[in-house]
């Protein structure tokens, strides 16, 4: 039997935890170790606590907000291994989406090359580490425009493309005035585009749409995105559990770097 590395999540299947677990997968299969996914909201038996043993497993990758800091502590005082992936607590390595550099990019995307001024953000998880960050750097980034902040919307998405749709259908009774839709992750991007359509609006003629983010659901809708390798989040933070499993003292974060990947949408 293969040594075991837990990885615990929230959610397996969203597209960025499953990005993420399989570029884990993919990294500890190449070293012989077997790998245990604890998706705790997902298991109706277990709507609280853990399933896997973490006593069982050689390390940890605790993926997100999905367990409180006092947990995460009380692991690393019993000699546990972890990393952690879009999250911070201090002196533990980390594996995050340069989320700064993205949605700067964002910003400067929409503002310079598409021309626009009146954007929209559909906000992602404020709950979650990546969710607020990429909320304050979109703020910033306005400000760095010389953008009015308290004129441009901050719609609910909560990383949900049903959440983003309900928002921004309810956005839209009002007949805003804006020119642009940003989104924390491109799957909320994505269910924007219907909508918008099916108000009328042409994209990216009257409103440009870029998302953060990019996977096969943005590829088929023709989206533009701020572009990061999430497998390699994946891949990345199983080298760091790797390090601490050979004895190495690790306790620095990795940001994985953005690109901006041109499509229809603007």
């Amino acid at each position: 039997m293969s040594v075991l590395i837990g990885v615990i999540t929230n959610n397996r299947y969203h597209v960025f935890q499953r990005s993420v677990i399989a570029g884990i997968e993919q990294e500890m299969q190449q070293h012989g170790y077997g790998v245990v996914v604890d998706s705790i909201a997902e298991d109706p038996q277990h709507p609280q606590g853990l399933i896997l043993e973490p006593a069982d497993m050689a390390g940890l990758i605790v993926i997100a907000n999905v367990l409180p800091d006092a947990d995460l502590q009380a692991f690393v005082a019993a000699g546990k291994p972890l990393t952690l992936v879009s999250h911070r607590l201090p002196g533990v390595p980390a594996v995050i989406p340069d989320n700064l550099e993205g949605m700067a990019g964002m910003v400067d995307y929409l503002v310079k090359t598409c021309q626009r001024r009146r954007l929209v953000f559909i906000e992602g998880d404020q709950t979650q580490h990546d969710g607020r960050e990429r909320t304050r750097a979109f703020v910033q980034r306005l400000k760095w425009h010389d953008l009015p902040v308290s004129s441009v919307p901050l719609l609910r998405g909560d990383f949900s493309p049903a959440v983003a749709e309900a928002s921004l259908q309810a956005f839209l009774a009002s007949s805003p005035v804006f020119d642009a839709v940003a989104a924390a992750d491109y799957v909320m991007a994505a269910a924007a585009l219907p909508v918008l359509r099916g108000h009328g609006l042409r994209v990216p003629e009257a409103v440009s749409v870029v998302g953060f983010g990019d996977g096969s659901e943005a590829v088929s809708a023709g989206l533009t995105t701020i572009g990061v390798d999430v497998s390699a989040v994946g891949r990345r933070a199983a080298r760091q559990l790797l390090g601490q499993m050979r004895g190495f003292s690790i306790t620095g974060e990795t940001l994985i770097g953005t690109t901006i990947v041109r499509r229809k949408t603007g």
